[in-house]
């Protein structure tokens, strides 16, 4: 019994290291592959600031009493103004 556990045991730790290890690697731009490079990582930063703010946007028209100054906003300004 215990030795079917142990063999159990290995062969489940064998199949989740085989699954993390054929993973999709995912670059700084939340993108598959791709090369990290310092300046695609601040494009990547401003298009996620953008997107966020389009569903924030979104939500406004839904919610219109619920409204919060968005971080992403924040995010954006802060990035727009590095660039200056």
């Amino acid at each position: 019994m215990e030795k079917s556990r142990k063999i159990f045991v290995s062969a489940l730790l064998f199949v989740m290291s085989v699954e993390i290890c054929l993973a999709q690697h995912w670059s700084y731009g939340l993108q598959p592959g791709g090369k990290r490079n310092a300046e695609n990582l601040v494009e990547s930063f401003q298009k996620i600031a953008n997107e966020m703010e389009k569903l924030g946007e979104v939500q406004k028209t839904e919610c219109p009493g619920s409204y919060q100054h968005s971080r992403f906003s924040d995010l954006k300004e802060y990035m727009e103004g590095r660039e200056k």
